[in-house]
């Protein structure tokens, strides 16, 4: 079975411990991990908030050392009013692809631990249709490969309740597929309260009924977590009808029979 990990933040959220280890050994380890894992290709995909922290020299010799093993990537947390500078980002660095990934609806950080009671403050229905736009404009700005964890807005467990998802999610898909875009299982939907991927299931199913390519990403921010539950995502989407898995390279994609 061919398996990547496409999703990974050696650098974290910037945390001294990580600042103060952050070098080509440390990087090494991710690899490393990843070998012992089965994973094919690890994706090294910091966060953009750490654009300029991260080393890029480092990344790159990485990746010409092993340049069948590793691919280089952002984690761009999409708003409206960054897509220009989205733009000059991925032009000034050697990315073999981007992810687009909705954090926030306005100024609160949904998969915040510390801003969770936000949550009481909506209608939990209005909060899914709001969140879903978001996704399907940064889907429809074309700036990103890959769409991550693309329901990250049931992290805590909290579901629609008089609206039915597919119903809400189907133009997210729709514009997924227009854009030739790349859906994103990633697995660390498994360590927060809603206990499962992202996405859903029954996402899965209509996006292979849509076409729509998949890749995995484990969210990995540390060497021990890279890899995790990708043998189990790689098996669902088997079971899905997938039979091919996206892996990129210098912007390009290409699908690898599993």
């Amino acid at each position: 079975m061919f398996l990547v990990d496409y999703h990974t933040h050696p650098y974290g959220h910037g945390e001294q411990e990580i600042r103060d280890k952050y070098s080509y050994k440390y990087l090494k380890e991710f690899l490393l991990m990843a070998q012992e894992k089965g994973i094919a290709q690890l994706g090294f995909t910091d966060h953009d908030d750490y654009i300029d922290a991260i080393s890029w020299d480092i990344l790159e010799d990485l990746s010409a050392e092993y340049p069948d093993k590793i691919r280089l990537g952002i984690e761009f947390d999409y708003k409206i009013n960054k897509e220009e500078w989205i733009k000059q980002v991925k032009n000034r660095f050697p990315l073999d692809y981007s992810i687009g990934s909705v954090h926030r609806v306005g100024n609160w950080e949904i998969d915040h631990p510390a801003y969770v009671s936000e949550y009481k403050e909506w209608d939990i229905d209005e909060l899914y249709i709001a969140y879903f736009d978001l996704v399907e404009k940064a889907v429809s700005s074309g700036l990103f490969e890959i769409i991550g964890h693309m329901d990250l807005i049931k992290i805590f467990n909290n579901r629609p309740v008089d609206l039915n998802l597919l119903e809400i999610v189907e133009p997210v898909l729709q514009a997924i597929k227009e854009n030739r875009t790349v859906i994103e299982i990633n697995t660390n939907g498994c360590n927060k309260p809603v206990n499962e991927f992202y996405p859903s299931t029954d996402i899965l199913k209509r996006a292979y009924e849509l076409k729509i390519p998949i890749t995995i990403g484990s969210d990995a921010h540390s060497p021990g977590r890279v890899g995790e539950g990708i043998k189990r995502a790689a098996s669902l989407a088997q079971k899905i009808g997938y039979k091919e898995i996206t892996i990129f390279k210098n912007g390009e994609s290409y699908s690898v029979p599993y």
